[in-house]
């Protein structure tokens, strides 16, 4: 005491070993965090009980110089004390303010709630990270999700594959710090697709996707993929169907590959191999590539079907088509109307929606305009022309026109801006003009532009109906010129004839040579190319020389024509040639005629002439023999005659050439018209008697000499001979 008093008892105290806590790590936690305490004699391996701030711990290890615990959850922030409790002795080791509580942190909010394996998880709160300075984990359900971004306040992960239920969502920070939404999380049932239709198809293909759960317990569908490749649109989608457009692929071949569907949260559902992208669709070629209303086009490419079983729609110009028919390799359409020209994109829309897109493939080319037509009126065979601009409206010829309904009988030539046509037979009437080109293009020309069928013309009657060469035929009718103003041609059994003359009721014609026999057409064509037909009305006769006797000779021998037809259906023969010179008629029928020959006019020693026998029926008929059928030989000629004069009963000879005349030998010589008695006869000398002079013989007059042979031919000297009077006995003396 203060007096310097003692009290003392004895063994009444002990002195321990000295203990102390040199550090607390962390010194800020809340419910889970690992605390590590560091220190001096700590307890060692015995019965050691730790209290941070006041809060009983969880002793999780111990050691002399550590101490392992867990904080327990604090319902407010404190700081206070950290104690470790040694029983055993009774000790106490304090840390005073050595460790902070804050209340444990929270999850405010999970977005999505649920979802499947793959959904992007969001949430949100405070002290997330549990006074450390990391998620260390996050189980969504019971099951690890993965971290893919983090901060105090939110995390971002994506949820693995779980069974459907209901569970915890536990996030653990690196100071082992726990922190759980209960019941925050929801495995939805796993998204199941049973049915994709078309399961191939092109890009524009509408797809559609039908299931369960394809949703995947999210509020949409952000994106779909086809064998890897994005959709176009997401046309429609709920959680039992998703219909899509199929996305464009810059790979040309053909592809096989998953359909998978992304939720919002990027949830995925899919179906391995579910759709196949076939061969990239590809228009080659349009033919043509240019036209209007009606043109047959012929699309040619790769996959025009883009995978489905046909078409929806064909555009040519942003004009839908008729589709005629249509393959994976070849379209044919039809190209409606367009009202003005203009280029533009080919499009084809398969029944799945898939497009196959040709830019500038089509040109609508302008409206055809029909502005006349020339003439305007006709019949039969009358040759039109249809005048304006654009007529073929992209094609070559016409296919088809009619002329007031009528098909016309012929195209003969077509452009731009003219078609001409033959028409046809036609109802006398009006009509409109309309045509097809080759291309499948229509026009009409509109109502301003008016075809008239005339009254058919008509051939009454053909006099003669029957002839040959030559023959001069007239041709009765009505209308024969058909509108026209001339008549331009006329056959005769199809062998074109001369016109002498022709009106609207009469034409006359001669007959040309023919190769052929028998009945055939009578055929008019006026300068308007109008026809008139007159079926089998007119016969070529069959004519022929069989036989010309002599074949040779000179003036007035006498040739004998047989054959057959000789007239040329004529009944009168009305002139001959032979050898293009004029022979005398000496008779005819049909099957026989002799003519006188005319002079030839050959002179010359050595002269001749080849040609042909024409006989000319009195209705002009011509029938001709071959061209080398008779030969004029030169003239006879008489050079002298000894004595040149004299009475009757003298000898006389005549000298010259070609006495005969062509003939074997002389039948008569006449002296001044006198018959004289022939002695002897060669081609150069003949020796005769003459006769008495007849009463009516001039004497002292030169008279001509005849020699005839037995062709008829004659050689004649004029003034060769002059008659005296015969001598007279008048006595005899004695």
């Amino acid at each position: 005491s203060d007096i310097g008093a003692t009290v003392t008892f004895v063994d009444g105290w002990t002195y321990t070993i000295f203990r102390n806590i040199t550090g607390v790590t962390p010194t800020v936690g809340q419910q889970g965090t690992h605390v590590m305490i560091t220190g001096l004699n700590l307890g060692g391996s015995g019965e050691v009980e730790v209290s941070l701030a006041g809060i009983p711990a969880v002793v999780t290890g111990s050691s002399e110089q550590v101490v392992n615990v867990t904080a327990n959850y604090s319902n407010s922030d404190v700081v206070g004390a950290v104690v470790i409790s040694l029983p055993d002795t009774g000790e106490f080791i304090t840390l005073e303010d050595g460790f902070e509580y804050f209340r444990n942190g929270e999850i405010a909010a999970v977005q999505p709630s649920q979802g499947v394996g793959g959904a992007k998880v969001f949430m949100y709160g405070n002290d997330l990270q549990g006074q450390g300075s990391a998620i260390v984990s996050i189980t969504l359900g019971g099951v690890s999700a993965t971290i893919t971004e983090q901060t105090n306040y939110y995390a971002r992960v994506i949820a693995g594959d779980g069974t459907p239920g209901v569970g915890d969502v536990v996030l653990i920070a690196d100071t082992g710090a726990v922190i759980t939404l209960v019941d925050g999380w929801t495995y939805s049932e796993v998204g199941n697709i049973t049915d994709i239709s078309p399961s191939s198809g092109a890009a524009g293909a509408r797809i559609t996707i039908t299931g369960s759960a394809l949703l995947a317990g999210s509020s949409s569908i952000a994106r779909v993929t086809l064998a890897g490749v994005d959709v176009e649109a997401i046309v429609f989608q709920n959680d039992t169907l998703v219909i899509v457009e199929a996305g464009l692929t810059d790979d040309p071949d053909t592809i096989v590959g998953d359909v998978v569907l992304y939720t919002v949260d990027e949830s995925r559902v899919t179906e391995v191999d579910g759709f196949t992208y076939i061969q990239l669709s590809d228009i080659h070629s349009v033919s043509p590539s240019s036209g209007q209303h009606g043109t047959v086009v012929t699309l040619s490419g790769l996959e025009l079907l883009a995978g489905s079983s046909g078409l929806s729609s064909v555009t040519l110009g942003g004009y839908e088509a008729d589709i005629v028919s249509a393959n994976a390799s070849t379209v044919i359409v039809i190209a409606a109307a367009a009202s003005s020209s203009q280029m533009n994109d080919v499009v084809i829309t398969a029944l799945s929606g898939a497009t196959i897109l040709l830019n500038n493939g089509w040109d609508y080319v302008a409206v055809a305009n029909v502005t006349s037509i020339s003439p305007s009126s006709g019949q039969f065979g009358t040759r039109v022309t249809i005048n304006g601009t654009g007529l073929l409206v992209g094609g070559s010829i016409p296919q088809t026109i009619t002329l007031a309904l009528v098909d016309v009988r012929e195209v003969v030539s077509a452009s731009e801006t003219s078609i001409v046509v033959i028409a046809a037979n036609g109802t006398a009437g009006d009509g409109n003009v309309s045509y097809t080109m080759d291309s499948g293009a229509q026009v009409n020309a509109g109502n301003d532009i008016v075809w008239t069928y005339l009254t058919a013309s008509e051939i009454a009657n053909v006099e003669p109906n029957s002839g040959r060469d030559g023959t001069r035929v007239m041709i009765i009718g009505s209308s024969l010129l058909g509108g026209g103003n001339t008549i331009s041609s006329v056959s005769l059994g199809g062998v074109q004839a001369s016109i002498i003359s022709g009106n609207d009721t009469h034409v006359q014609v001669v007959a040309a040579s023919s190769t052929t026999v028998g009945a055939g057409h009578v055929t008019i064509v006026a300068d308007t190319g109008a026809t008139t037909l007159a079926e089998g009305a007119w016969t070529y006769l069959n004519s022929t020389i069989s036989q010309i006797y002599p074949s040779s000779g000179q003036f007035n021998t006498l040739v004998t024509i047989t054959g057959s037809g000789l007239l040329g259906g004529a009944s009168v023969l009305e002139s001959a040639l032979i050898a293009s010179r004029p022979a005398t008629i000496v008779s005819y029928n049909d099957s026989m005629v002799i003519l006188r020959a005319g002079d030839s006019g050959l002179n010359e020693t050595g002269d001749q002439d080849i040609g042909e026998v024409e006989l000319i029926g009195s209705t002009g008929a011509r029938i001709v023999s071959d061209e080398n059928a008779f030969v004029y030989l030169v003239e006879g000629n008489i050079t002298s005659i000894n004595p040149a004069v004299g009475p009757g009963f003298m000898t006389v000879t005549i000298q010259g050439t070609s006495l005969f005349g062509g003939a074997s030998t002389v039948e008569s010589v006449s002296l001044g018209g006198n018959d004289a008695s022939i002695q002897t006869a060669s081609e150069t000398e003949i020796v005769v008697v003459s006769s008495d002079a007849k009463p009516d013989t001039a004497l002292y007059t030169p008279l001509a000499v005849v020699i005839t042979s037995t062709s008829g031919a004659t050689v004649t000297l004029e003034d060769g001979w002059t008659y005296l009077p015969s001598g007279n006995i008048s006595s005899v003396t004695p």
